[in-house]
């Protein structure tokens, strides 16, 4: 079972575990860790959290839920947004559309005036985040509880 404090494991596999990197829209380079769980039949639930990058400090954190697939042949992941846990003013959620090719995941942020998102595996670089976006246990128990 996924917990929110382990990598993504086998990375050339499965898309579960905790990815870390950024992603553009509107509001300019976002920071984003993305924690993923795998359920039944190529299903997958996520956590979306988004909070300040370097290069772009004024970023609000947020986050909210997310549930798609993820084939393991073509490596192709498809998640869309679900409920706000923390939602700033003015912000809307996001869909997500990429692949993984070996430690990366990149792709498509489908939404108003967005682009790309980069991933990688988290290992022991998970930023900080408020009780709000933190999983508790499984992605999937957490989408569950709330």
């Amino acid at each position: 079972m996924f917990m929110s404090v382990q990598p993504a494991l086998n990375v050339g596999d499965k898309a579960a575990g905790t990815w870390v990197g950024r992603y553009t829209c509107g509001q300019g380079t976002t920071g984003l860790t993305l924690y993923v769980d795998e359920l039944p039949e190529s299903r997958i639930a996520a956590l979306f959290h988004f909070y300040a990058d370097e290069s772009n400090p004024d970023v609000p954190e947020g986050c909210f839920e997310m549930n798609g697939t993820f084939d393991q042949g073509t490596r192709h992941i498809e998640l869309r947004a679900g409920r706000w846990l923390l939602q700033p003013y003015g912000y809307v959620t996001v869909n997500l559309s990429g692949t993984m090719n070996g430690g990366t995941m990149t792709g498509s942020v489908i939404g108003p005036g967005c682009a790309t998102f980069e991933l990688h595996p988290a290992g022991i670089r998970v930023p900080p985040d408020p009780a709000a976006c933190r999983p508790k246990g499984s992605v999937v128990s957490a989408l569950v509880q709330t």
